[in-house]
């Protein structure tokens, strides 16, 4: 028997012991003598037993109206987000930045050893915006592009040139999945550094995804044709550096 016609024909049970109970009651009022203490536990078990079920239902009446306010909450709060995304940045970016170091190994050979020091490589030293959570970051960032957007919770920064062409570089972890539109896209791959990185070209957009060690990396840039915007977006990638504070 299915659960939901169990649950009918309980209901319809105790709704009869109630409908006896109260009968029972009125029989009493009417002649006490004819009510027995058999008749009096009877009559007590199905009240109980209707009260409980009343407020089993009850609670779940509660329960599914929270789940359904909760619901309505968590699509306001999805739609909120939405509409930030659409209308405005995430998180509005300042020129608060602070340097990331870069070391390199010096190395004095003598006659008889060579020395050899790891020490901070002070001119490749980077600028790192405030707000930027991720470990990596661009050490290099082509001339014109000014930082427009930061979203903190997701690893991403968005930079934008006066004619609005725009470059957007990720970083994430193995708990991020990403989706990029490839589709009509060439694609190929190169190495930049030891690294290897699909390219893919599409009419309006180019794309460079690659990895390095835990974390994975993609940046996207306007494609307007020009062909040098390739060699510029090797160029980030092979600049892209862990962040040393």
């Amino acid at each position: 028997m299915k659960i939901e016609n169990l649950d009918a024909l309980m209901d319809a049970h105790l709704e009869d012991m109630l409908v006896l109970a109260l009968s029972a009651r009125k029989a009493e009022e009417a002649e006490p003598e004819a009510w027995s203490e058999a008749d009096e536990a009877a009559s007590r078990r199905a009240w109980e037993a209707f009260t409980r079920r009343w407020e089993a239902r009850e609670r779940e009446a509660r329960r599914q109206k929270r789940r359904r306010a909760l619901r309505r909450a968590v699509q306001a709060a999805a739609c909120v987000v939405l509409a930030l995304g659409v209308a405005g940045p995430i998180a509005f970016a300042t020129n608060a930045a602070f340097r990331s170091r870069v070391m390199k190994l010096f190395m004095e050979t003598t006659p008889e050893y060579t020395a050899l020091r790891l020490g901070e490589d002070a001119q490749a030293a980077f600028d790192v915006p405030e707000g930027w959570s991720g470990e990596w970051y661009m050490s290099y960032i082509p001339e014109g592009y000014v930082l427009e957007t930061i979203v903190p919770d997701f690893s991403d920064v968005i930079y934008v040139r006066p004619d609005d062409t725009r470059l957007d570089f990720s970083e994430a972890d193995e708990d991020v999945e990403m989706n990029i539109n490839t589709e009509d896209a060439e694609i190929r791959y190169v190495d930049v550094n030891g690294r290897r990185v699909m390219l893919a070209t599409r009419v309006d957009t180019r794309f460079a995804v690659w990895s390095t060690d835990d974390r994975y990396f993609v940046l996207i840039a306007d494609n307007t044709g020009d062909p040098a915007e390739e060699r510029e977006l090797l160029d980030v990638v092979a600049g892209v550096r862990r962040i040393i504070r």
